[in-house]
């Protein structure tokens, strides 16, 4: 045995936040949360005032009650007397000098205050302050810094220095916010007559989006929709200011023109003030028939690259100036098709064709009307087999629609279909994309091009299946060849 004694093992002393705990804690001590709280001083005061050694500190525990149980956790315990010491003494904001452009108005007042006079959040009232323009005054909220007096718990008054806000102006926010129909904002070119619904100047009318979704059987559109390039393009949008509630909120929403809707509504379901749809593929009006591309490249033997380029640059396609074409709506949803007229559209499919209009009508994007013809055109009048097509004199309805209608596909949205408006059916993903490229074609396609509309590798099988569920209204390749391609018949719901 050694006779050297044993070394005296020391204890490191304990830390938080890089401060060495003391080892007694304050006699008075309380949480440093609670001391923030009642005292109305900052807890990185209270650390500095530890710091500088003012404070007295200590690690403890306190107890806490949630979901009706009770619990310890640690904290930091301060001295009472030391705290409503320095509230008594320390000052430090007042010693700062006031910057000119934060001078609290003349009306300032705390922001507690009128939070509990207008019935209205601190947050919000600080929110407001923050804004560069309120909608409800045109302008930014009047508000300053200023010293004002504040009760402590214990009774004691103590002089503050904090932010000071106009009650005029928080009086006309919250006057606004509570009934913004019979409040004049000053950026709205009108009045609100109702919630999500406006008035302009001129006497048009303007609606949200929630109005919008909410009359489904007048306008059929879901949310979202209005938001889509395509139709942005067609609604003319007003932005304009009414209170909302949320995070970050700044009193703004977007409009839409009634009138503009309403057109949109007709085009969506292929109808205009000028023509309509007479068949897929086929467009109707007082200058006759017109003829979309998809209809004639599958009748007749051009490309589509080769119109294209024939309506650009001039040139003739087998022996046929393309001068006679616009833009007409496409039923649903989708961009606009171009439409040929049928004194340059029948050429091309090897049908005899009635003499062109005079005059020239140029490309463009809206819906332009086409000179009056000398004499009447004569109509193209489809049977119920769509490869049948016949010449008829003077205007005629198509053959066989109430046939037709009762063997077509209705799409309803959301991969719902139905025969001829009758009970729906859920289809498969692979199945809903065949349909869709029908819906968006609407003539023939082989097993290459369904393939590429599609996206569908084993299209046979998918469309199959499409035969099986809807019977007449799809149509598969016959004879040895597989002539005639497929083909189904697909339209869709008309809004309720």
């Amino acid at each position: 045995m050694s006779d050297t004694a044993p070394a005296t093992q020391t204890v490191p002393p304990q830390t938080y936040r890089g401060r060495v705990v003391p080892t007694e804690q304050p006699w008075d001590g309380i949480p440093m949360a609670v001391a923030a709280r009642h005292h109305h001083i900052a807890p990185d005061t209270l650390w500095k005032l530890i710091d500088a050694g003012d404070l007295r500190w200590g690690l403890g525990s306190r107890r806490r009650r949630r979901n009706g149980s009770w619990f310890t956790v640690n904290c930091v315990l301060v001295s009472r007397a030391g705290v409503v010491r320095a509230t008594q003494t320390l000052n430090t904001a007042r010693t700062r000098p006031l910057d000119a452009t934060t001078e609290a108005p003349a009306d300032g007042e705390p922001v507690s205050k009128l939070a509990g006079d207008f019935g209205v959040g601190e947050d919000s009232i600080r929110a407001w302050c923050g804004w560069d323009s309120h909608p409800a005054l045109g302008r930014k909220v009047t508000s300053g810094t200023g010293t004002f007096g504040i009760a402590v718990s214990d009774g004691r008054q103590r002089e503050w220095r904090g932010l000071l806000v106009s009650r005029a102006d928080v009086g006309a926010c919250v006057a606004a916010k509570n009934d913004p129909c019979h409040y004049q904002f000053p950026g709205n070119p009108g009045e609100w007559l109702a919630e999500g619904v406006f008035q302009h100047a001129d006497g048009r009318l303007f609606l949200t989006e929630a109005v919008v979704v909410a009359k489904k059987k007048t306008f059929g559109l879901a949310r979202g929709m209005l938001r889509l390039p395509v139709y942005r393009k067609a609604v003319e949008v007003l932005p304009l200011a009414w209170p909302k509630r949320g995070r970050g909120d700044r009193w703004s929403v977007l409009t839409y023109s009634r009138n503009d809707l309403l057109k949109l509504v007709e085009a969506r379901g292929g109808k205009t003030a000028d023509g309509s749809w007479l068949v897929p593929g086929i467009w109707a009006d007082a200058d006759g028939q017109w003829f979309t591309c998809e209809f004639v490249v599958g009748k007749g033997k051009v490309k589509h690259y080769e119109l294209s380029r024939a309506r650009q640059d001039g040139s003739p396609l087998r022996g046929v100036e393309l001068r006679h074409f616009k833009r007409v709506p496409r039923k649903g949803a989708g961009s606009s098709p171009i439409v040929h007229h049928q004194s340059e559209a029948m050429p091309l499919m090897g049908l005899r064709s009635p003499a062109p209009p005079p005059g020239a009508l140029p490309m463009s994007p809206a819906f332009h009307p086409v000179p009056a013809f000398d004499r009447p055109i004569p109509v193209i009048v489809v049977g119920p087999k769509a490869l049948e097509v016949t010449i008829a004199g003077g205007a005629a309805p198509p053959a066989s629609r109430k046939d037709r209608a009762a063997a077509e596909i209705v799409s309803h949205g959301g991969r719902c279909y139905s025969l001829g408006g009758g009970d729906q059916k859920v289809v498969s993903p692979s199945e809903d994309d065949v349909l869709q490229a029908f819906l968006e074609v609407g003539t023939a396609m082989d097993t290459a091009t369904l393939q590429d509309r599609s996206g569908v590798d084993n299209v046979a099988l998918v469309v199959g299946k499409l035969v099986k569920r809807f019977g007449d209204a799809v149509r598969t390749p016959k004879g040895k060849k597989n002539g005639g391609g497929y083909l189904v018949r697909v339209r869709r719901a008309e809004p309720e």
